[in-house]
């Protein structure tokens, strides 16, 4: 085992939070902005936030208003 000394560093790395409230109801461009940054994948985004991108990452807005009409899966 190492021990630490004064003016090491360690760093962690995790995984988001679980959130608040329901992925659906998820600020639609918040969701964009997170798939152009490489935190969820646009399959994450159609799934579970129920957004639909198109080119460059950007909102279909009509799309999103669709799939947020139907049932969520599962």
């Amino acid at each position: 085992m190492k021990r630490l000394n004064p003016g090491d560093a360690i760093t962690l790395l995790a995984g988001g939070g679980g959130g608040f409230g329901r992925p659906e109801e998820r600020d639609p461009d918040k969701v964009a902005h997170d798939v152009r940054q490489g935190y969820v994948s646009a399959t994450v985004a159609r799934q579970v936030y129920r957004v639909a991108l198109g080119d460059e990452g950007r909102v279909e807005v009509g799309a999103t208003r669709r799939l947020r009409r139907e049932p969520a899966p599962g």
